[in-house]
């Protein structure tokens, strides 16, 4: 539990979000091809590059503490609006001088992103400031005269960009929406929830009470409770299915192509023994490795022959067949990586489903209790009773909430997976086509872009459509609830 002023608050599980990090990354990323352009590959002009990295540091922390800022007007319960800008600036440093309010709940995949991400800056730090020109062995055996320079550069890059990672990660929370921040800044100023969300909160005691409060305290009607369990559980519950619903549509897919790409690597290993030459796959896998670390790096030497797998101009076709059986074993590799990402859903999901039915249990009991208590004038007991069993179906839900944060980044990454297995068998298509005409394997690509832009901006549309209807909805039924479960004077 944390301190929040005189009142004590619970610490919110909160989703961890990449897209800080990622954005800092990419920014940093952008700043190395930018001085590239500016210095060419030969170095030097570090003053220029470190200062860039300095204020990419500064604009990151910004945006964090602005994420941060939104997050925490979110869910404060003493959160008001800021009038000036002294008034954001002691608010900012409130968060810093007291505990905080919520706790960001990554998983063990954003983890590898992050060490992923620490290891190549250090890389690219490593060869701007050393001007290594490759990272392969023998490439680093001939700097053995100064390996102690590699290591420090290295080390120092290490600890201070991971330290600036690990608090950038600490503040790295989900996005919130404008409403979300009203529906609160209004709970706050009027006591009383305005949200289904924010009721089921309500119903939630702290442990130093004994009852909810009353309607001439501030409460919420016992009808107004009622609904807002039925709400929450119905929307629980289709969460749950949707979730359900897509990682089967995954698990189906990859299964389907995944078996398929693979089978295609084989029959081509096995078929086409004149065109597959194996001293020609471990060149292929050599340049692949020289074309990544050069993009990573943004240092492109074009005449260097590991870019000849990009253009193949003989009648043979050899590096076209390469490329096939690469795609398919990449294409593979990432639908194996849905499959198994499904075990850790399904023992995650087990548990929100029983939390949800049990919550469903006690939502039947609170239906009977509330017939009983509009029914009879001892209303008392029931009213107790009806209280209690509201309390356990919110702590079901708030548990269940909570289970499903740890389930969402599992289906993130699942459905990030499925789609880079798809783009590749999309490679596959692409790649077969160039047997017969470069300009057919275009058109088929750029067909292919613009169904894909489409269908996003078709999904956003919908998206928000459907998102402004169902809340149209909801806050019509919240008040005319209110309306009619207010006392007739």
């Amino acid at each position: 539990m944390a301190k929040v002023g005189k009142k004590t608050q619970e610490v919110i599980l909160a989703e961890y979000s990449n897209t800080v990090v990622v954005n800092d990354y990419i920014l940093r990323w952008l700043s190395l091809g930018l001085y590239r352009i500016m210095y060419g590959n030969e170095g030097g002009h570090l003053g220029f590059f470190f200062t860039f990295q300095l204020l990419i540091a500064l604009f990151t922390v910004g945006y964090a503490l602005f994420r941060d800022y939104r997050f925490r007007k979110s869910i404060d319960t003493e959160a008001k609006k800021d009038e000036t800008t002294d008034d954001v600036i002691q608010y900012l440093t409130k968060g810093f001088s007291e505990p905080s309010l919520y706790e960001t709940l990554g998983s063990s995949i954003s983890v590898v992103v992050r060490v992923g991400l620490l290891l190549t800056f250090c890389l690219m730090i490593v060869q701007v400031v050393l001007n290594i020109q490759n990272f392969d062995i023998p490439t680093l055996m001939s700097y053995r005269d100064k390996p102690s320079a590699i290591g420090v550069t290295f080390t120092v890059t290490l600890f201070v960009y991971g330290a600036f990672l690990l608090f950038m990660s600490s503040v790295s929370v989900p996005a919130v929406t404008n409403e979300k921040i009203k529906a609160n800044l209004s709970r706050n100023m009027r006591h009383s929830p305005q949200t289904v969300e924010q009721m089921i909160e309500s119903q939630i005691l702290d442990p130093s009470t004994d009852a909810l409060p009353t309607e001439a305290q501030g409460g919420i009607s016992s009808e107004t409770i009622v609904d807002a369990n039925d709400i929450a559980i119905v929307e629980m519950e289709g969460d749950i299915r949707n979730l359900q619903n897509r990682v089967e549509a995954y698990i189906l897919e990859s299964v389907m192509f995944g078996a398929l790409s693979f089978s295609g690597f084989l029959t081509l290993l096995a078929a086409d023994k004149e065109r597959v030459d194996y001293e020609l796959m471990t060149v292929f896998g050599d340049s692949i490795k020289k074309i990544l670390f050069d993009i990573l790096l943004l240092k492109f030497d074009f005449a260097d022959p590991a870019y000849r797998i990009l253009v193949d101009g003989g009648d043979d076709r050899r590096f076209l067949v390469t490329w096939i059986m690469f795609v398919t074993l990449m294409g593979s590799m990432f639908f194996i990586l849905v499959i198994a990402s499904r075990l850790k859903f399904s023992s995650i999901i087990e548990k929100v489903d029983n939390t949800i039915r049990l919550a469903r249990a006690y939502n039947d009991k609170e239906e009977e209790v509330f017939m009983l208590h509009l029914q009879f004038e001892d209303k008392g007991r029931l009213k107790q009773r009806l209280d209690l069993l509201g309390r356990k179906i919110a702590q079901q839900i708030a548990m269940a909430a909570d289970l499903l944060k740890e389930v969402r980044p599992i289906v993130y990454y699942m459905s990030i997976f499925r789609n880079l297995g798809v783009f590749f068998c999309l490679l596959i298509i692409l790649i077969g086509l160039l047997f017969y005409s470069q300009v057919l394997a275009a058109l088929v690509g750029l067909l292919a872009f613009i169904v894909y832009i489409y269908k996003r901006i078709d999904d956003w549309y919908r998206r928000n459509r459907l998102k402004s209807i169902m809340q149209r909805n909801r806050d019509v039924q919240y008040l005319e609830s209110r309306r009619t479960s207010a006392p007739i004077k």
